[in-house]
């Protein structure tokens, strides 16, 4: 019979439950049920002693082990600094995360201590104010983070390059999307290249946008704990921002646009941003949109096409086209 190779494997709660309990001291495994399958698949897990934890098994092919590392390195040195966010739980062997052979290839297993609190309300300017306040955290705090393993870098290639080569291989690409995309791409990259000397590097969460927290506490001060640092790495603070403008201009966008102000003025009362940063943040949206159409054009093969259509193609584009007239031109781009 011939060989057929698997593209992904989704084990099954119980067997994740078990491998989980052989790897990490945790006791005996009371349940354990799959959350999410996506760019990663995460399990809930319980114990009989009644604690809760996380376990996300990788999804992510193109991620080495030392983009793991870096992760697992940098959510060390947030805890160790006080910062809100995803804790780890090291494996028997000291380890923070456990290769698993599957069909496709080996994937990393890692188990997180479950972030107890309630998912943010979609319109809720406290809590926003609140995630604001703990991404700047997480840039001061980055800035001593000293020697971390090698990691994949938000820079343009990344962001721009990458993706829109993942996007012009869909079937769905006709000769006039191409030919704006691209054309779309060099005027970004060329802006980021320009703008390179004078823009706030950092460490990135990667995917602030909105709802990778758990709130604790009530307005006028809640506190938020980020998590799902899996696409973040050392990059461009303005970036990192945009990630956040973009979803309040894309998800809910009519009950969320007004979200944005409070975010970003309760990010500079801890963490001022310089006039070239904040000058970059509508470049960076751009960019950011990108990225998410190519991360859904590269993972066709697992979630196949039929949901990246002609539709899907002209809502994305519409939404660059009047991104770039409204806010990119003439003084950016």
């Amino acid at each position: 019979m011939t060989s057929l190779r698997v593209v992904h494997s989704t084990v099954s709660a119980d067997d994740i439950g078990a491998l989980a309990r052989e790897h990490f001291p945790i006791g005996t495994v009371a349940s354990c049920r799959l959350l999410i399958r996506g760019f990663n698949d995460t399990y809930e897990l319980r114990t009989a002693s009644g604690e809760r934890y996380a376990l996300r098994l990788g999804a992510r092919p193109s991620h080495r082990p030392t983009d793991l590392d870096y992760e697992m390195a940098f959510l060390g040195h947030l805890a160790a600094a006080g910062i809100p966010v995803a804790t780890l739980v090291a494996a028997r062997d000291g380890r923070l995360w456990k290769p698993i052979r599957l069909p496709e290839r080996e994937r990393p297993l890692v188990l997180f201590r479950f972030l107890e609190g309630r998912k943010p309300a979609p319109a809720s300017i406290p809590e926003a104010r609140a995630q604001a306040n703990t991404l700047a955290r997480i840039h001061v705090a980055g800035k001593s983070f000293t020697n971390p393993p090698a990691r994949f870098v938000l820079d343009a290639d990344h962001l721009v390059r990458r993706p829109v080569n993942a996007i012009a291989a869909l079937p769905v690409m006709d000769t006039n999307s191409c030919s704006y995309l691209d054309a779309l791409a060099a005027r970004l990259v060329r802006e980021i290249d320009a703008r390179s000397a004078q823009l706030t590097r950092c460490h990135c969460h990667g995917d602030c946008h909105g709802f990778n927290a758990r709130i604790t506490g009530e307005a006028p001060e809640p506190i938020a704990a980020l998590f799902d640092f899996d696409d973040g790495g050392p990059g461009f603070l303005a970036f990192d921002l945009a990630v956040f403008l973009l979803s309040t201009r894309t998800f809910m966008a009519a009950e969320r646009r007004h979200l944005w102000q409070p975010f970003i003025e309760q990010y500079q009362a801890v963490n001022p941003i310089g006039a070239a940063d904040l000058d970059a943040i509508p470049l960076f949206v751009a960019a950011r949109h990108l990225w998410l159409m190519g991360e859904h054009a590269a993972r066709t093969d697992e979630w196949g096409t039929d949901g990246l259509h002609e539709l899907w193609l002209e809502r994305n584009i519409a939404f660059l086209r009047d991104w770039e007239q409204s806010q990119l031109s003439p003084s950016l781009i």
